[in-house]
């Protein structure tokens, strides 16, 4: 019995120590590391989650399109409290015709995209704030495949996002490069 305890023990002991020495090699990396000249920002190779990109774009053509579907559904609301409760029916049946248009634009403009399989393929980065953004994009086996340089000009913005940060493109319709913050392995001062 004392034997199984002391075996409990150690476990959760090198559990905790593991998940110390993890949280110890993540690179703790703010926003104006993103923006500030003379840094340099590396990942290791990374792969952003599809499931995160499609959020991501879903939530931006909502936010953008949401007057589509807010503002008729309000008029009929109104009718159905001013005049009959049958406006109730029809502002359910318009949000219910209209709503998987404005899905399947999404997916049209943001999911079937060059881009979009660019976003959720395996890549490591180099940043090098008011620069370049050089991403490499790395098969199964790690190895390059192809590598783009992407000028600074082109960048409209980083912004922190749940447990990393988006870089969103000028240019681009897509939702942009996600970095997960443990995929930061260092933050360097750039050579001149």
């Amino acid at each position: 019995m004392n034997l199984n305890s002391d075996q409990g023990s150690l476990s959760t002991n090198l559990k905790t120590e593991t998940e110390n020495t993890a949280a110890s090699s993540v690179c703790i990396c703010t926003t104006e590391d993103f923006v500030n000249p003379g840094k340099v920002i590396v990942t290791s190779p990374f792969k952003s989650s599809s499931a995160a990109y499609t959020a991501i774009a879903l939530k931006q053509v909502a936010l953008k399109w949401w007057w589509i579907i807010a503002l008729p559904v309000l008029v009929f609301c109104t009718f159905a409290l001013a005049i009959d409760l049958k406006w109730l029916l029809v502002a359910l049946i318009f949000l219910f015709l209209i709503a998987p248009f404005l899905i399947a634009h999404a997916y049209f403009s943001r999911l079937l995209t060059h881009e979009a399989r660019l976003a959720v393929l395996t890549k490591e980065m180099q940043v090098i704030p008011e620069d370049k953004i050089t991403v490499t994009y790395l098969n199964e086996e790690g190895e390059p495949i192809s590598s783009e340089i992407i000028p600074w000009e082109q960048v409209r913005e980083v912004t922190q996002h749940g447990n990393g940060w988006i870089i969103e493109l000028k240019a681009s319709p897509i939702v942009g490069i996600i970095i997960p913050r443990s995929a930061i392995t260092g933050i360097y001062e750039k050579q001149k």
